[in-house]
């Protein structure tokens, strides 16, 4: 049965190909990042709607204004295939790995308001807390029964869910007066993409392929909006 991946997007590689979940995550601390440190890609009125439609963005509102979308810093070097292997083989089928890399849900898993009552401008300070269980995403043309074999392959139930432990803080140096400053949160993947063969005698038979994805426990994307 095919199992669809819904409201997941390809993220700009030079935000995100380096994402990486940190050491000292894995023992539950909660990592706390300022936003100095943090990768900023700035909206302007000439670029907001291809950002919006890029990073498969929901406003808002209908009058809400893309400020910036800003990345977790990666402290560790990104994870190698060692994990994984590109040809996962058990039972006579084959699983071989066509590609890998990081992308973002649709989702909102966090949120943040803050109202300028100031004249002329305010400055804020926004704390984004993520701590919440995100599905991971299966899509595939591969039979339903033979899915315990894909996620022997990559590691991890590829029907499962990860959960989320992660602190951003954010500033905005300029919100206008009667504005709020809205900053959502978004999950960040590893995503997988295979093709799965069934071998007979020296025959392969092609199954099927399809894409599986895994939430980075402590990496977020924030997204800034005044509206």
């Amino acid at each position: 049965m095919k199992k669809k991946l819904a409201g997941l997007m390809l993220t700009l590689s030079l935000s995100f190909s380096a994402l990486a979940v940190p050491a000292s995550a894995k023992g539950g601390e909660i990592p706390r990042f300022p936003s100095q440190g943090v990768e900023t890609i700035k909206a302007t009125p000439e670029n907001e709607n291809d950002l919006i439609k890029k990073f498969n963005l929901k406003k808002p509102s209908p009058n809400a204004q893309l400020k910036s979308i800003r990345i977790m810093p990666a402290t560790v070097t990104p994870p190698t295939k060692s994990g994984i292997s590109p040809n996962f083989q058990i039972n006579g089928y084959i699983f071989e790995e066509t590609g890998r890399g990081t992308l973002t849900g649709s989702d909102v898993i966090a949120e943040t308001r803050y109202f300028c009552s100031k004249v002329p401008s305010c400055k804020g300070e926004s704390q984004l807390q993520a701590n919440s269980s995100v599905a991971h995403q299966f899509s595939s043309t591969v039979e339903a029964a033979l899915t315990p074999i894909i996620s022997a392959a990559v590691g991890y139930s590829v029907t499962g869910s990860t959960g989320m432990s992660a602190t951003l803080v954010v500033q905005e140096e300029s919100i206008p007066t009667n504005k709020t400053w809205i900053v959502q949160g978004y999950a960040v993947h590893n995503y997988i993409t295979f093709n799965f063969y069934k071998e007979f005698i020296g025959f392969k038979t092609k199954l099927g392929s399809g894409t599986t994805t895994k939430p980075i426990a402590n990496r977020i994307a924030a997204v800034d909006w005044i509206q």
